[in-house]
């Protein structure tokens, strides 16, 4: 308990607690197939990490604003790009960073919820030509209701095309894809590796650690987050890494606070490494495995299910109603 109580701002307030977040970040940025740079922090929430990838992602956008606000953006109108069944963390994102519930453009989806992307190519053109500018998309690996994945891959490739950073909430899905045992598991909850700026994933969900832990990966590590968000204030924050050497740019600075919107922060990565350590990589691949639901009798199958999630009706008619099952063994 006393681990937990600590403030995992700076390293020298919690060290034990910084070097366990940098080391799970790390791990899931290598299952994430995030290249070695790839630095990651926890958050209170899917919601908020969500928040901190699109100030992130504007802020390197439109350098300007930090310093003068959206005044200085002179007539551009930002905007983002999501799908229609995305969490509503995306809006409220929006919101927050100034850009308004107007920028928030949201794309169609098929029969299963999945980002239609020949209509987000044909959006994000539109956008460009109605003198809008696209710099963010946000593509959901486990919608909140259907559990389905957007194309990443194909995402991708448009955000590559017209320079947009591309954020994966994988909040919800995002274990299907890091703890996948085969291909088979989940074959479109897959990572495009290399292609994607920011993921979210909540491992107290799907791989069941305490409430809360939530972490934000960013590809190009903490060094674009201080630069987008930090103010560098000396009186708390430090240039000395964990071994206190003088520390460069992308060395390992542990005073991680001043990469974030906030200070105080929990070591909420300490539940995760303790699980992790104890149970072994096995027990979520395991976990994750048995949340794929298999259709038992007495049901009529209304979705082609996806991993986790999958509607159907009681047959009993006296029972019949709408029911959605998760993670049924």
């Amino acid at each position: 308990m006393g681990l937990l109580n600590n403030n995992a701002h700076v390293f020298h307030a919690s060290p034990v607690g910084m070097l366990v977040e940098s080391s799970v970040a790390a791990k899931l940025a290598e299952l994430a197939g995030f290249p070695a740079q790839t630095a990651g922090l926890t958050f209170p929430g899917g919601s908020y990490a969500n928040m901190h990838a699109l100030m992130t992602a504007r802020n390197r956008r439109f350098p300007e604003i930090k310093h003068k606000g959206l005044y200085a953006l002179s007539g551009v109108r930002p905007v983002v790009f999501t799908s229609r069944h995305s969490h509503y963390s995306i809006d409220k994102a929006a919101m927050a960073a100034g850009i308004g519930l107007d920028g928030v453009i949201h794309v169609p989806t098929d029969s299963t919820g999945s980002m239609r992307v020949a209509e987000l190519r044909r959006m994000m053109q539109h956008a460009i030509d109605s003198g809008q500018t696209p710099f963010f998309v946000n593509a959901t690996m486990g919608t909140t209701v259907l559990g389905a994945c957007d194309p990443l891959e194909d995402i991708a490739a448009v955000c590559k095309e017209y320079s947009v950073w591309l954020h994966v909430d994988g909040s919800w899905g995002g274990p299907l894809a890091l703890f996948a045992e085969s291909p088979d598991m989940a074959p479109t909850f897959v990572m495009p590796h290399g292609r994607v700026d920011s993921m979210s994933v909540n491992p107290h969900k799907l791989l069941g650690v305490p409430l809360q832990c939530s972490f934000l990966l960013v590809r190009e590590g903490l060094d674009v987050m201080r630069q987008a968000l930090g103010l560098n204030a000396s009186y708390l924050f430090h240039s000395e890494g964990s071994d206190g050497e003088e520390s460069q740019p992308g060395e390992g600075n542990l005073d991680v606070g001043d990469a974030t919107l906030g200070c105080g922060r929990r070591p909420d990565a300490l539940k995760f490494w303790l699980m992790w350590r104890y149970y072994g990589t096995r027990y979520f691949i395991n976990r994750v495995s048995h949340a794929r639901p298999q259709m038992v009798d007495g049901f009529w199958l209304l979705n082609h299910p996806v991993p986790a999630s999958a509607f159907g009706l009681f047959r009993d008619n006296s029972l019949r109603k709408s029911v959605t099952i998760h993670g049924v063994k």
